[in-house]
């Protein structure tokens, strides 16, 4: 078997003792072995580099993840902010003042890298009644199925990555959000993302977030619901497909926008499961009986079949 080689690091920005970032960047990974080389590659310019791992890996993502930073967490995952939250308290612990937090399928660019760098070496001026942002949003351009999108929603998106580590922390179970105190603003440049590679990423993905989902809506009180079980995913399809413009992503639109409508049916169709308790513990998520469709055997070949085929062209 041959050992992978970690990519070569560029040569981080230095930093003065006067404008040192002091910045963590935070990685949660699961079955991620292929991707942290190339996403830890774009993060050499931080201060320390923390990786949350997921010990469910179906791979050697702890393996890489130990081989490529010292900082590693392994947690055995029961939420998505619990997780994150975690490695913000090893961040605080290693000295951190701010968070940038990247999955482990993202890429920092260096546009981007310089762009976080100037912000936070120089602050922004205070203007009379405006406050320094204590955290910025990032906008992410996603790959879906091997296809560059431009709307269907992906357009929108720009989630709360990069904080002040005493002024945010994350809250929710399945589309975790950060509680900050204060203002934020929004970073130009993007945050690369290679998401939902295969259609069999795609399927065990909606498998995991619909269970998740359901249970912490059932959490909050809610029950299963026969009119938004048939109205939902009309709704979700109507509005990413029409209001989001997903015609302008082509096939691969049409397949997101769809697959995201038969997410919503799912959701609203395990809230009819018994709730999870001592005697109905939640299940694994990624078992091959829950989720017949793709057995895992065809996952796991698939990925090596793509890590083989990365490691011939490079």
């Amino acid at each position: 078997m041959t050992r992978e080689t970690p990519p070569s690091q560029p040569t981080p920005t230095p930093h003065s003792a006067t404008d040192k970032l002091e910045l963590a960047a935070l990685v949660l990974a699961r079955d991620a072995s292929h991707h942290l080389p190339e996403c830890l590659n774009t993060l050499a310019w931080c201060d320390w580099v923390v990786v949350v791992v997921d010990p469910a890996s179906l791979d050697d993502t702890e393996t890489v993840a130990r081989r490529l930073t010292p900082h590693v967490l392994v947690r055995p995952f029961d939420d998505f902010a619990s997780q994150r939250n975690a490695g913000r308290e090893l961040a605080l612990r290693l000295g951190a003042r701010w968070i940038l937090a990247v999955d482990a399928d993202e890429r920092v660019s260096p546009q981007l890298a310089a762009e976080i760098q100037r912000r936070l070496a120089t602050p922004p001026l205070k203007t009379r009644g405006s406050k320094q942002p204590v955290g910025y949003r990032v906008p992410i351009r996603s790959r879906v199925l091997g296809r560059q999108f431009v709307a269907s929603g992906t357009q929108d998106d720009q989630p709360l990555r990069l904080f002040r580590l005493d002024s945010g922390r994350w809250i929710g179970a399945v589309h975790e959000t950060v509680a900050l105190n204060g203002p934020h603003a929004v970073l130009r440049h993007p945050l690369s993302h290679e998401t939902l590679e295969t259609l069999s990423v795609f399927l065990t993905k909606i498998n995991r977030y619909t269970c998740l989902g359901a249970e912490h809506r059932r959490q909050l009180g809610e029950t299963f619901c026969l009119g938004r079980f048939l109205l939902r995913p009309v709704w979700v399809f109507t509005r990413l497909w029409l209001g989001k413009s997903g015609w302008r992503d082509g096939w691969e639109g049409f397949l997101f926008c769809w697959l995201s409508a038969v997410s919503a049916a799912i959701e609203e169709a395990r809230l009819r499961e018994p709730p999870v308790s001592p005697a109905n513990p939640r299940p694994q998520l990624d078992h091959p009986r829950l989720f017949p469709l793709i057995p895992h055997e065809t996952i796991r070949h698939e990925r090596r079949s793509n890590s083989q085929a990365r490691s011939s062209v490079a």
